[in-house]
């Protein structure tokens, strides 16, 4: 028949127990009650099934149990709970377990029977804080990792936002030159507004005798006022009109 027993605070660290003998288990749950949460079965398979729902910082096995053995327990003890402290309770004829629990569960402590009381409670309690050192590391390692992602993110969004940058001062160049040359083009309209008042309805233009003249007679009659030079068809002409030579 299997037997749980369960004994101190849930807040305290957990040791699981296992042993065929119920005397052992109740005597480990009352002297490990005041500084942990002892969780103690005669039945192997359901320390495992412990294992797998709770963070134990030490688990202890009896090695010669009827149903399976302590160094077989502890093996998949360390698959389902590699950072759970594994002991084994053996005889002094065990010397062959305590060598497997050494060499295949990675058992960090066996005591023999019978123990002393003072000494297993003490071995318990170094147990319990290097699984406490453990687990602080494998924390800080995580919280370590999260944050070298969220600088990597960072990272990336700096990078993207100076990218960002450079586009928008480039946009803004491109811009400022369209800005200016609106303005030049303003520049011009009104200077040629202030050379060519040109009535907005009819289109004429006004001349300096304050006359009104069609835009195509007043062109051809100021060309030379609005023009910047001759197009090379008719240089020619001009030479030959002031009976200029034009030099090849």
């Amino acid at each position: 028949m299997k037997s749980l027993i369960t004994a101190g605070r849930t807040e305290m660290p957990k040791v699981l127990v296992v042993d065929d003998e119920i005397e052992i288990l109740q005597s480990l749950a009352d002297l490990l009650r005041k500084e942990f949460h002892v969780v103690a079965t005669d039945s192997p398979e359901q320390a495992l099934q412990q294992l797998e729902k709770k963070d134990f910082a030490l688990v202890i096995a009896d090695q010669r149990m009827p149903q399976m053995q302590g160094t077989e327990l502890l093996s998949l003890a360390k698959e389902l709970a590699p950072d759970t402290v594994r002991m084994l309770l053996t005889g002094f004829a065990d010397i062959e377990a305590v060598v497997q629990a050494i060499n295949e569960c990675h058992a960090y402590y066996y005591v023999t029977k019978p123990w002393k009381w003072e000494n297993l409670l003490t071995l318990i309690r170094e147990c319990a804080d290097s699984h406490q050192i453990v687990s602080e590391h494998r924390r800080l390692v995580i919280a370590l990792a999260e944050v070298n992602i969220k600088l990597l993110t960072t990272v990336n969004s700096i990078h993207n936002l100076e990218e960002h940058v450079q586009e928008e001062k480039s946009t803004n160049v491109t811009l400022q030159q369209s800005i200016d040359n609106l303005h030049n083009s303003y520049w011009f309209l009104n200077k040629v507004q202030e050379v060519l008042p040109i009535c907005l309805e009819c289109k004429r233009v006004k001349t300096t005798s304050s006359t009104w003249e069609e835009l195509v007679d007043f062109m051809r009659e100021n060309t030379d006022f609005l023009s910047h030079g001759y197009c090379p068809d008719c240089l020619p002409k001009v030479y030959e009109r002031f009976g200029l030579k034009l030099e090849e």
